[in-house]
């Protein structure tokens, strides 16, 4: 067995809401709208809505190849119980059973304009944008993921910053390096890590930004109950066959 101690938690029950459950409602309760694949990126989705018309993303746990992978949507789930702890305005991650694949459900996010860093250098961010891009590298090292390039930071409609897409949390742990030179996603020719530009802009004096501010963000960490974060990545863990075989 390949699995830490550390990282060891519950067994699973299908489904697993590992997260806090407000805005992600049973997606029995909700209507199917129609197919989410104008909204970009890889892999299927589709959107449902409540009664009140609020709009939800729902994704299968298919890798690119259409292979049924559960743990796809537990280490989005993990990622989104820890992240909820220190930025309460990260996106709800639920999980729930669809035909019988789990998969994920998220309340579908009001989204600025641009809707994402991709046209955006670090060195144009203000200074909200600066500590909310800083606090998400610090949970992307805790979760060990290493695939926030530009295009997957979001901006919302109030003007924040949160990245999204983690389906890739622990994909290259525990070999993984926390240093802002380490992209392992460069074989695939992914853009790096956002935060690796970040912190060389500032180490080269072209990003203003006082460390010291994401104090706050550690103590939060520090105080998420170890029963808590154990569950959700237990959750992960023991449906990751990789880890558990």
């Amino acid at each position: 067995n390949t699995t830490p101690a550390w990282m060891s938690g519950p067994e699973p029950v299908a489904p697993v809401l590992t997260v806090p459950t407000a805005g992600v409602p049973p997606i029995s309760s909700l209507t199917y709208v129609g197919s989410g694949s104008s909204l970009g990126g890889a892999g299927k989705k589709d959107i449902y809505k409540d009664d009140a018309g609020n709009q939800y993303l729902w994704k299968p746990a298919l890798s690119k190849a259409g292979a049924y992978e559960p743990f796809r949507a537990q280490v989005q789930a993990a990622y989104s119980t820890v992240a909820r702890f220190v930025r309460p305005e990260h996106i709800a991650i639920g999980i729930d059973t669809v035909n019988g694949q789990v998969g994920t459900l998220q309340p579908m996010l009001a989204l600025g304009d641009p809707k994402d860093l991709s046209s955006t250098p670090v060195t144009n961010l203000n200074d909200q944008e600066k500590v909310d891009l800083a606090t998400d590298h610090i949970l992307d090292w805790v979760m060990s993921q290493h695939d926030s390039h530009k295009a997957n930071i979001l901006r919302t409609a109030d003007g924040r910053l949160v990245s999204a897409d983690k389906e890739q949390g622990y994909k290259y742990f525990p070999g993984d390096k926390l240093s802002i030179d380490y992209h392992p996603n460069s074989k695939f020719g992914e853009d790096e890590p956002i935060y690796n530009k970040f912190w060389r802009a500032f180490e080269e004096g072209k990003v203003e930004f006082d460390p010291t501010v994401l104090s706050e963000a550690v103590s939060k960490l520090d105080a998420i109950p170890t029963e808590t974060f154990q569950a959700a990545i237990g959750a992960y863990i023991n449906s990751n066959p990789a880890l558990t075989t």
